[in-house]
């Protein structure tokens, strides 16, 4: 089996990064263009707000690049946000995601776009269960995906189809408020321009999930007929695995979603949309997996019951028998 590796943050993707580790000053120096931000105690600190913009250049060159850096000193409630700008030409054109610091549960993850000085929010998802005071912010860029993620959280990812800027080589930084402070920067290839490198599909303990998957599904009793292969497909504006297909026993629509940047497969889960009697549960509600490997990719839903009176307008001759159902997601 081809090894599906990536996301691996490793030397083979890093072009280039800093650490700020040096004498305190009152610039960033020579790696960067910038206007108030200072080095204070081997950090990027703020003075006002301001753009910082990484003077590498990717060197492919190309616009997809994966591009992540650690916060400091974050206070619960302080409404303090931090910007990772990637696609960058200059301080007035450049897409960033934005970490905002509030509650526990209050917490906003957005996507925005900054054309000629004027910004645009595209995206934007509210973070619950944020724990600890210092994490890495992630952005991720290429022709046909744009996505962000914040560490120490469960859900920290939004998606949208970018409009990407021409000739933006280029990544940096952004605070919109004195004495916002910022460590370990690092600017990486995308899967794009190195197959091994990050993408917003990476999310399986470090293993690569193909854009198409397949889901098998097998019933017993009442839903004996259902046995067929149905294809999920990569859905970018959404961010998930997408799929409405007929199958034996009717139109079964499936939504498959699974975070990334998590080494926890088990964070996925499965909705099944049939459109009829769902009392077994699973109209529109994500379910967990039972059981998930990442190598081989596997993820199995089910099986779940199907009592006399559930799915009545399918698979069989209506209420009085049960059964059933089972389905496998692989590559």
């Amino acid at each position: 089996m081809t090894t599906r590796r990536c996301c691996c943050d490793g030397e083979g993707c890093i072009i280039d990064s800093d650490n700020f580790n040096r004498a305190d000053a009152g610039t960033l120096g020579s790696d960067w263009t910038e206007t108030d931000w200072s080095i204070d105690s081997n950090t990027a600190l703020s003075t006002a707000a301001g753009v910082a913009i990484f003077n590498t250049v990717h060197p492919t060159p190309s616009e997809s690049m994966v591009v992540y850096m650690d916060t400091v000193d974050e206070v619960e409630g302080s409404g303090r946000k931090w910007r990772v700008l990637v696609n960058a030409t200059d301080d007035q054109n450049y897409h960033y995601v934005e970490f905002e610091r509030q509650g526990a549960n209050t917490s906003i993850l957005s996507l925005g776009k900054v054309s000629g000085g004027a910004d645009t929010s595209l995206a934007s998802a509210t973070i619950s269960g944020l724990t600890g005071f210092t994490r890495k912010i992630t952005a991720k860029i290429a022709d046909n995906e744009f996505c962000g993620t914040v560490s120490n959280c469960v859900l920290s990812l939004v998606f949208v189809d970018p409009s990407i800027i021409g000739g933006g080589y280029q990544c940096g930084m952004e605070a919109l408020d004195s004495d916002t402070r910022v460590d370990n920067f690092f600017f990486e290839h995308h899967m794009q321009t190195l197959p091994d490198c990050g993408n917003c599909l990476c999310n399986c303990s470090g293993l690569y999930i193909p854009p198409i998957l397949n889901a098998h599904m097998v019933g017993t009793g009442r839903l004996a007929a259902l046995l067929a292969d149905v294809t999920l497909t990569w859905n970018r504006l959404t961010g998930r695995w997408e799929s409405g297909v007929v199958t034996p026993c009717g139109t079964w629509s499936l939504i498959f979603n699974c975070p990334s940047d998590t080494n926890d497969p088990t964070t996925a889960s499965l909705v099944v949309d049939i459109g009829c009697n769902n009392s077994d549960g699973f109209f529109q509600d994500p379910r967990p997996p039972g059981y998930v490997t990442c190598d081989p990719l596997e993820w199995v839903f089910g099986p779940y019951s199907v009592g006399p009176l559930d799915l009545v307008c399918f698979c069989g001759s209506g209420p009085g028998t049960s059964g059933t159902y089972t389905i496998t997601i692989t590559e």
